[in-house]
């Protein structure tokens, strides 16, 4: 019994001293060794002088996690020298922390130096400094008085990585089987290829295809070839190649030439969206607070005198936003700002501009052809969002402009767009048309409603297309025999019923076409709903066939049924059926699932009669392996069948060599771990690691923190990592490589005797020849180390200023054994 007391009791301490293990900087503790004395021997069982300033810092570099009040900055190499004291003091300050912390420069009292260990407690007086080392962590306490502010979710650009060198291709074959009753078999292929490389910041992206049946050319043909680079001054993103234009107020099309845009992701979250800009006056230190429905979601504090927020977040596009102004002695007050998002709406002082130049490009021509394009937004207060846009070519001019408009009483947004074109004989062909369109949520009554209207002022409104197509043809001008569009109406309600009640819906569409009479009118109301798990549907819709003038009308009813409890299973079982005003009918059943703790695995089966005809059935199959998705489709209908299957996949050549993976994206991150083949990647979709310890993750948010990592309960026994997770900050279209510093090493128990009636306290350091810290004394005089050579010696550093040690030699490949646990001796230095 005395023994097991003895392990309870240093156990126990064990556990309190392991909770000191990140102790601030100056912060000391005191014990009393005896209070932790062996009964039997009356000697000290813990080396307690080690934990006088919490947990030991090994004297090297940590590759550290560095959080400023409580929220993550960024990854960097901390530098730790051997100290007497307290080991925060041996903590040294660099220019990398230094551009890290951003900090005011009253806050620094002595600049790094490269040449010598600044210490950084020294050097930063007015911080809290915090190093755990278990978890790799600094933690940094700043006054706001000393901070650099910025936006909420700022992250500065010298933070976006640019990756590695690597290369990547996606690839999408599909093959199709057809036959048909009349003897006639027909076969199609297609792959679709995309491919690219990343190098310096720079991004070569292409992306084509090959179609291939019976009859037809095999040939494969580039959509799209092109070189892309970040920006950082400018918040955008240059490219040069074949592509398309990109605008959020012009029509987009293909060329082969330059263009530089703006990107939102770049901006940090608080300025992404629309929110209005806050503005107001303080006559004290108060406190603001800001409330959206109701509910708080900016607090901050503000000196005396005006005040302006620009980064408040708001998660929907209605509602109220109430600001309280809480003085210094207690007074309140409170005004509301009127707000509605949606419709392109920016923030206050926010622009958004696309600009592109280059030759036309349709399919695979590229003509002679010069067009220049333009569009601007700019926000120009919480109500108002200015946009227009331009486009040019030899004969062909185009403009547009429009404003948004959002308040309490909903959003608007209008626009007026003109054009010119120049024919063979110098004559203009004009035209001009104009939208509007309104839209509003009822919170009230939970409805959304939007209106909208579209109208040619003239007979024709050319494009760019029609501009190209008659320089080469004057082919465009057949479209003054066609009927083109005059006016449009449309609307639609999606009305809320309660928590029970489900939703309901309403569309409608009005068109007058030039050469037509009367209005083409369609419309579709529908009704949705869900009891015990089960989900219904019932529709109805009518459209006006525009050849025939006909009204096609057609009822439509779903039934979804869960078939495992609580409506949680992946199995449904599905009916639908349909009704039109022929009186033509068609019914189907149908069972579909998901398996895996990843989703893995899909199927469908399905069966269904129409009212002439044969039955049709149909069944589907996909996997997702690591490093393919697979699918089959078959259908059937009497003595016509059809069967096809695909493939899907990527091959990702970078410095560790080449990784397969089921999937890829424009931005992607490379995981290593040597010698944790199989090992699961976190949120992979069931990516695993390779032979070769390499894994994809095949998507991460650019710009942004996105958090890394494997399944260390899948680790061998033998593999060491310097972490399970790790945070990266991708730029857009890169590779990051992340390295969970893996290494395979072993890791030993020695049951130590020691001369005399010496005895090795616990945690008493354990190093290895070089002097390198490779584990430390448990209970019992049992050493535990890692990382250690087959053969060679250990020694045992304890007592005040580790001025006890004694040697171990061991020789682990003579005296194997299953368990790792090898008797020593420990002898006298």
């Amino acid at each position: 019994m005395k023994t097991r007391n003895h392990c309870l009791t240093t156990l126990s301490l064990a556990v309190s001293l392991i909770g000191i293990s990140s102790a601030y900087a100056a912060d000391e503790f005191e014990f009393d060794a005896s209070f932790f004395k062996e009964r039997e021997t009356g000697r000290a069982s813990i080396d307690v002088n080690r934990f006088k300033f919490g947990t030991p810092i090994p004297a090297g570099e940590h590759l550290s996690d560095v959080f400023v009040n409580g929220k993550f900055r960024g990854s960097l190499l901390i530098k730790f020298i051997e100290t007497d004291g307290d080991p925060m003091q041996g903590m040294c300050w660099s220019p990398e922390l230094m551009e890290l912390l951003e900090l005011q420069p009253e806050a620094v009292v002595l600049k790094p130096d490269s040449t010598q260990c600044v210490s950084a407690v020294k050097a930063l007086p007015n911080l809290k400094l915090n190093f755990n080392i278990g978890e790799q962590r600094l933690n940094v306490q700043v006054p706001q008085a000393l901070m650099v502010i910025h936006p909420d979710g700022y992250i500065p650009p010298s933070r976006w990585q640019n990756g590695v060198p690597a290369s990547f291709l996606h690839y999408d074959f599909r093959e199709h089987y057809d036959q048909s009753e009349n003897g006639g078999n027909w076969k199609s292929q297609f792959l679709g290829i995309r491919s690219g490389m990343n190098a310096g910041g720079w991004a070569l992206r292409q992306q084509g295809s090959q179609s291939a049946g019976s009859g037809q050319e095999r040939k494969y043909y580039h959509h799209e070839f092109y070189v892309q680079r970040d920006v950082d001054a400018l918040k955008g993103r240059i490219r040069a190649g074949d592509f398309f234009s990109y605008s959020n107020v012009m029509d987009s099309f293909g060329l082969r030439g330059i263009s530089l845009s703006s990107d939102d992701r770049m901006l940090p979250d608080s300025q992404t969206g629309y929110a209005p800009q806050i503005q107001g006056v303080a006559n004290t230190n108060a406190q603001i607070k800001i409330y959206h429905n109701d509910n708080i979601v900016y607090e901050t504090t503000v000196a005396p005198g005006p005040f302006v927020i620009r980064d408040l977040t708001l998660g929907s596009y209605s509602g109220e936003v109430k600001v309280e102004i809480i003085e210094a002695d207690g007074q309140r007050r409170s005004f509301v700002v009127p707000f509605a998002g949606g419709h392109n709406l920016l923030r206050p002082r926010r622009l958004r501009y696309a600009l592109t130049a280059g030759k036309y490009r349709e399919n695979r021509k590229i003509y002679d052809t010069a067009v220049v394009q333009g569009s601007l937004q700019y926000g120009l207060n919480n109500q108002i969002t200015l946009q227009s846009g331009a486009m040019a070519t030899s004969n062909y001019a185009s403009g547009l402009f429009g404003m948004v408009w959002g308040g309490k009483a909903g959003s608007v947004s209008a626009g007026w767009s003109v054009n010119s074109l120049t024919d063979a004989e110098k004559r203009k062909r004009n035209g001009s048309q104009f939208r509007i369109s309104y839209n509003k949520f009822f919170p009230q009554t939970g409805t959304f409603l939007q209106i909208g209207t579209h109208q040619n002022l003239s007979r024709y409104f050319y494009g760019l297309q029609d501009a190209v197509s008659f320089k080469e043809n004057d082919s465009v001008f057949s479209r003054r025999y066609g009927n083109p569009l005059k006016s449009q109406y449309q609307v639609s309600v999606n009305q809320s019923l309660g928590k029970s009640w489900g939703s309901l819906y309403v569309s409608g569409l009005s068109r007058k076409y030039r050469n037509s009479k009367g209005y083409q009118h369609s419309y579709q109301i529908g009704y949705g709903n869900s009891f015990r798990g089960m989900q219904y549907n019932m529709s109805f819709s009518q459209n006006q066939n525009l050849l025939t003038g006909k009204q096609d009308k057609q009822a439509h009813f779903t039934l979804s049924i869960p078939l495992d409890r609580k409506g949680l299973s992946s199995n449904w079982l599905s009916a639908a059926h349909s009704r039109d005003n022929a009186g033509h009918t068609y019914s189907r059943v149908g069972l579909s699932g998901v398996y895996g703790s990843q989703s893995q695995f899909s199927y469908g089966l399905s069966l269904a009669k129409p009212d002439s005809g044969k039955n049709q059935y149909s069944a589907y199959a996909n996997y997702n392996l690591p490093f393919v998705k697979a699918g089959v489709k078959a259908h059937g209908s009497g003595r016509n069948r059809q069967l096809s299957y695909n493939l899907t996949g990527a091959v990702v050549a970078h410095p560790y060599g080449i990784t397969l993976n089921h999937e890829i994206g424009d931005t992607f991150a490379i995981v290593r771990a040597k010698g944790a083949a199989g090992v699961p990647i976190k949120n992979g979709y069931g990516s695993k690691l390779d032979r070769w310890g390499n894994g994809i993750v095949s998507s991460v948010t650019p710009y942004r923190l996105n958090y890394i990592g494997i399944d260390a309960t899948y680790l061998p026994d033998n593999i060491e990592v310097g972490a399970t997770e790790k945070v990266i900050i991708p730029r857009a279209n890169t590779a990051s490589l992340i390295d969970m510093g893996a290494k395979k090493e072993i890791i030993a128990y020695f049951d130590v005797e020691t001369q005399g009636d010496s005895s090795i306290p616990m945690f008493a350091e354990v190093k290895n020849e070089h002097g390198r810290v490779v584990g430390y004394s448990v209970q019992e005089g049992r050493l535990f180390v890692r990382d250690i050579k087959p053969v060679g010696r250990l020694t045992v550093s304890f007592g005040e200023n580790n001025n006890n040690k004694c040697v171990v030699s061991y020789n682990l490949e003579k005296d194997k054994n299953e368990y790792n646990i090898y008797p020593a001796k420990c002898l006298p230095e």
